[in-house]
């Protein structure tokens, strides 16, 4: 919370600055002023202000305020949570995009963090997975594996 006229910087500086800075915080922004015009209230939301209080500010009404406050920043908590989630079918591996189409995980990431895989088998599933095929083919294993075991 903070008061449109502080000597120094103004309330409505301050709340530009703190918008500017971005990050991953979320700031709720109250304002208290006297000057209580439909064109400063259009101001302080232009600026970033959250909310405008009227002074002098009722304790009361404060309460109300900042309860909603602490509403919407627990909502936007679970939001960002909830963005950090990505739809994987437990079976295929294929992953939801945003437009709840499926796709191979290596293309989701590729198209969403640049990220490049390279293929390889984990010892489970060579065990699991390749051993039995190589002996189907009656190829050793260990001969396949380059004598590792």
């Amino acid at each position: 919370m903070s008061d449109w006229r502080m000597p120094g910087i103004d309330g409505l500086g301050l709340c530009r600055m703190i918008r500017e800075r971005g990050g991953d915080y979320v700031y709720f922004i109250l304002i208290s002023s006297n000057r209580v015009t439909k064109e400063n209230r259009q101001l302080a939301l232009e600026s970033g202000v959250d909310d405008f209080l009227t002074k002098p500010v009722d304790a009361d009404e404060l309460g109300m305020r900042l309860h909603v406050a602490e509403r919407i920043l627990g909502l936007s908590a679970q939001v960002k949570q909830l963005e950090t989630f990505i739809p994987i079918c437990g079976y295929c591996k294929k992953i939801r995009n945003d437009r709840k189409y499926w796709q191979e995980i290596e293309t989701f990431f590729s198209q969403h963090q640049g990220t490049k895989f390279s293929h390889g088998v984990c010892p489970d599933c060579y065990e699991r997975e390749l051993v039995p095929q190589l002996e189907k083919l009656g190829i050793d294993p260990a001969a396949a594996r380059g004598g590792e075991s």
